[in-house]
Parts: structure tokens; C-alpha cells; sequence
């Protein structure tokens, strides 16, 4: 055991690292207004972590300590046991503001949302400003944590902007760090990025005054977010590697799975699903023990999404079924749309043209919010190439248009990418001008390749090369399908692509190589009509009859 005390702010930090030689090593950390309240603090969450209970019942403790051990439990997603110490306090500590909080917090951690603004609303009322504006700061703070939560971006910031008002002028590092982070959240939430980043910056330095490592590495988790919804997805990776890291030292379970989720919807942008895998088998190692159905529900998505990028599709299939059916779906405003696309994508995998159109049709009319214009837009994509699939000319050029319009309004570069790919794929099946078309897929790939995300990048290639192939111009299908070729080795839809590119050449020898890739990558997916026909066998390339 290695011991660390230290002056914080007007506090006392103290940290303690158990280290065993057969298990990684466990950090432990505590603040308080005097060093031995938060050794006692540090001593109760260790004995959590350890799966051990503090001496002395409820009864027998301060409002203090009563607090500092349902901290310790709901740190280790111990939500049952923090619960009961609060709820088995005697009634004039049961009844005391801080435990009130504390309660909600628990509720919140739980994913009962309306029970915790049930708590926190009423709590808020009865603590005005001029009494105890330290504690209103915390309530506010946990309001805004479950508008966050709710996708209701403008209600968290005007509890968090409240918050940071009344915290700004008092020593409260601390409590002042947690309203700059969960304000940057929220600013995030409406795309406000740079102001975002700007307040994580403030937290970073509020929190370093108040010696808090642990909402540090919160902070540092959430930039990382940050640069997922960017579009930085290479830039996000390291810092969510680290966060998972400093977050699995600590126990904090509930942290370690969003940072988990997160690192997921990275590797599959840049195109590395089974590296994607092994995260999400990680990530399902926790679900048992966690007790908040919302982090349970994402982590389940995110491993649907995952089997279908490998091609383990009736796994993927059994748990979005699942996740469909579930009555509180909707208790997040973004996660049916974001599980309806995830279904589409694997209908599409299944060749279910009709299916998949009818479900991303669902999923691009949910107006969810601005943080799901992304998902929105890969589903509008895929709808627009149902419809044309099931030869409905007028309905997916209404809808291209409908598509591009919406785009033109979002500030999220992909966005505008995906529609425009879906204005070429588009022109591309109308007779008439062909220099139009290949003018609008050529600026497709330069943003493309501008914004840098390899998913956008291969989804853009897969459709210009097609329509290259399908039109015999071979030298300019070389130049565009070789932006794909260094992800074949990982990408089912590249290695298919590039399969094709060699059988049109009559490259016997690479075709044959690329189409073992792809055979090795598909998992249960069937390999497009004619692609295992060996070149020059009098089979011609007619195209690719599945949505790509």
C-alpha cells in the first residue's frame, strides 16, 4: 500500500495505491476539509473496492460519513449499498439536503431519470441562494446532469450556467470543475464545439486546484468525446485508451464503460472492427455488474454494431431485437434512432433491401437531437439507395433533394459529405450529363479525404468505384479505389472492392488474393453476385446488386 496526503485547495487529498503483483494496481482517492476525514473517506472506498463493508451501522455515523460511504459504494456502481446507507440513516439525518442529494445522484446513476429531477426539483426550491449557495451550485450541477442525460441540452446549460455563477467567486475548486464539465457537455450536446473545449480548459485547472484525479480523468474523457464528435477519431483514440486505464484503476465502472463505448464508435470509423471487438468484449465483461440500464442498453448497441462490422450478423440481429423491444427505449432521445440505423446497416448486410429501407427511413425521420445529425445522415444515405433498389426513381429523388437540404442547415462537415454522395449516387442513375456526375463524386472524395475519417473515405470510394467499374473507365477506377486498398486487410467492403477492381483488370493472381481477404473478413455475409467468378472467364462485371 502507498499512502499519499495533500493540501488541495482548502482541503486535504489522500490517495492510496494497492499494489499486488497478480492484479493491475488499484488507486484510491479522497477529499476532505481535514486530512483525517479523508483518510477515513479513502479507507471506506478501499474496503469497497475490496468488496468489504465499514464497521458501524448507519445509526452509529455523521451525516458526514454516511455520505462518505455511499460515495465509496456508488464510485464502485455499488448502487443497492449506497442506497441503504442513506435510506437506513436515523430521520433527522435522512432528511438533511446533502442526503437528498446524494439519493437523487443515486437515482441518476441508476438511469431513473424522473425519479432523480423528482427529488433534485423540489430540493432546488427549498435551497435559495442566499442560504446555501454551495449546495444550490450541487443541485444545479446534478440537474443539468440529467437534462444532459435527457438530450436536453438547453435546460442542462441554464442549471450549469447558473452554477458556475454562484461557484466563481467561492473557494469551491471542486464543485466549480464539475459544473464546467458538465457545461462543456451540454455545450457539446448543441454542437457549440469550441466553446466546449473551452470549458473543459476551465475544469481542467479548477479541478487541479481542487487535487480531484479522478474527475480529472473525467474531464480528460470527455475531450476525448469531443474529438469523436469532430470527426478526429485518431486524435480520440489515445486519449480514451488513457482514460479507460486511469478509470479501471479507480473501480469507477460506470465512467469506464462510456469511455469503453466510446473508443468503439472510434476503431469503427477508422475501419478496425476487430480491434472494435476485443474493446466490446471488455466492455460486455462489465455488464453484469453495472445497474444503470442506460449504460447497459448503449453497451449493447455498441456491441450489435460491432458483430456486424465482423460479420456475426444473427448475433447482431439477436441483440437489436432485443434492444427494439425494450419498453424504455426512449428514455434517451437519440438511442432509438441510433439503434433503428444500426438495424438498417444490418439489413443491408443481409441483402434485405426493402427492410433496410424501410428501417433507415424510420431512423432518418427521428428528429433527435443535433448530436445525432451524423447517424441521421448515414441513415438518409441508405434509405435513398433503397428506394432507388426497389426502382422508386421518384421517391428517392424527392428524397436526395429532401436529404441535401437538411444537410445544407447542419454545421457537421460528414453530414454534408454523406449527402452529397448521396446527390452523385443519384445523378449516376439518370441519363445525361456524366461529367456532372463524376464532377460531384470527385468533390465528394476530396472532402472526404479533407475530413479525413476513413469510413466516410471508403464509403465515398465504394460508390465512385462502382459506378467506375460498372463503366469500364478501369484507369480512373485504379486511382479511386486505391485510396481504399491499406484497409483491406481489416475491411470487409474494401477488400470486396478491391476484388472487383482486380477481376475487371483480369489480374488473376491479386483477385484471387483480395478475394480470400474478403472471404476471411465476411463472417456470415454472402460475397456479391459473380465477384468469386475467376477474370476472363466471360462473366462480366455488372455491378453490385446490395446497397453498398
Amino acid at each position: 500500500m502507498l499512502p499519499l496526503v495533500r493540501r488541495s485547495g482548502d482541503g486535504w487529498t489522500v490517495r492510496l495505491t494497492l499494489e499486488d503483483a497478480d492484479a493491475p494496481p488499484l488507486d484510491i482517492e479522497a477529499q476532505a476539509a481535514d486530512a483525517a476525514a479523508a483518510g477515513r473517506e479513502a479507507a471506506d472506498r478501499l474496503l469497497g473496492r475490496l468488496g468489504r463493508t465499514a464497521a458501524g451501522g448507519p445509526a452509529e455515523l455523521s451525516a458526514s460519513e454516511i455520505l462518505q460511504r455511499a460515495e465509496a459504494a456508488l464510485l464502485t456502481d455499488d448502487l443497492d449499498q449506497a442506497r441503504r446507507l442513506l435510506e437506513s440513516a436515523p430521520p433527522e439525518l435522512r432528511d438533511a439536503p446533502v442526503l437528498r442529494l446524494r439519493l437523487a445522484q443515486i437515482d441518476f446513476r441508476a438511469g431513473r431519470l424522473v425519479e432523480a429531477t423528482q427529488r433534485l426539483l423540489p430540493l432546488l426550491a427549498q435551497t435559495p441562494a442566499e442560504v446555501d449557495p454551495v449546495l444550490r451550485a450541487r443541485i444545479l450541477n446534478a440537474i443539468g446532469a440529467v437534462a444532459v442525460r435527457q438530450d436536453e441540452p438547453g435546460r442542462a446549460l441554464a442549471a450549469y450556467d447558473e452554477a458556475v455563477r454562484l461557484l466563481e467567486i467561492r473557494r469551491e475548486p471542486a464543485a466549480l470543475g464539475q459544473a464546467y464539465t458538465g457545461r462543456a457537455a451540454a455545450l457539446a450536446e448543441s454542437r457549440r464545439l469550441d466553446e466546449a473545449s473551452a470549458d473543459f480548459s476551465r475544469a481542467r485547472i479548477a479541478l487541479e486546484l481542487a487535487g480531484d484525479s479522478l474527475a480529472l480523468a473525467r474531464v480528460e474523457a470527455n475531450e476525448g468525446v469531443l474529438d469523436n464528435l469532430r470527426n478526429r477519431h485518431a486524435e480520440a483514440l489515445p486519449i480514451l485508451e488513457r482514460s479507460a486505464q486511469r478509470f479501471e484503476r479507480f473501480g469507477a465502472l460506470n465512467e469506464l464503460s462510456a469511455v469503453l463505448s466510446n473508443q468503439i464508435d472510434a476503431l469503427l470509423a477508422l475501419l478496425r472492427p476487430t480491434e472494435a471487438l476485443a474493446i466490446s468484449d471488455r466492455s460486455w465483461s462489465l455488464l453484469g455488474r453495472l445497474e444503470n440500464p442506460l449504460a447497459r442498453r448503449s453497451m449493447r448497441l455498441q456491441r450489435a454494431r460491432t458483430l456486424t462490422a465482423i460479420g456475426r450478423l444473427t448475433e447482431a440481429r439477436a441483440l437489436l431485437e432485443g434492444i427494439l423491444r425494450d419498453p424504455d427505449l426512449h428514455q434517451e432521445a437519440s438511442m432509438p434512432g441510433r439503434a433503428l440505423l444500426a438495424a438498417a446497416v444490418l439489413d443491408a448486410a443481409e441483402d434485405k433491401l426493402a427492410d433496410a429501407g424501410a428501417t433507415a427511413q424510420r431512423a432518418a425521420s427521428d428528429e433527435a437531437p443535433i448530436t445525432y445529425d451524423r447517424e441521421r445522415a448515414q441513415a438518409w444515405l441508405i434509405w435513398t439507395r433503397a428506394l432507388r433498389a426497389e426502382k422508386h426513381a421518384a421517391g428517392a429523388a424527392a428524397q436526395v433533394d429532401a436529404f441535401g437540404a437538411w444537410a445544407a442547415r447542419s454545421d457537421n462537415p460528414a453530414v454534408r459529405v454523406l449527402a452529397q454522395l448521396a446527390q452523385a449516387e443519384q445523378a449516376a442513375e439518370q441519363a445525361g450529363d456524366e461529367a456532372r456526375t463524376r464532377a460531384i463524386y470527385d468533390q465528394v472524395l476530396i472532402d472526404a479525404d479533407r475530413l479525413g475519417v476513413p469510413m466516410l473515405v471508403a464509403e465515398a470510394v465504394t460508390a465512385y468505384g462502382d459506378y467506375l467499374i460498372g463503366r469500364h473507365d478501369l484507369e480512373r477506377a485504379s486511382a479511386v479505389v486505391g485510396q481504399i486498398a491499406r484497409w483491406a486487410d481489416s475491411d470487409y467492403g474494401c477488400a470486396v472492392l478491391l476484388a472487383r477492381l482486380y477481376r475487371a483488370l483480369g489480374q488473376h493472381d491479386a483477385w484471387q488474393g483480395a478475394l480470400a481477404r474478403a472471404r476471411s473478413l465476411g463472417g456470415e455475409r454472402v460475397l456479391p453476385d459473380g465477384l468469386s467468378t475467376p477474370p476472363g472467364s466471360g462473366m462480366a462485371d455488372t455491378g453490385p446488386k446490395s446497397i453498398h
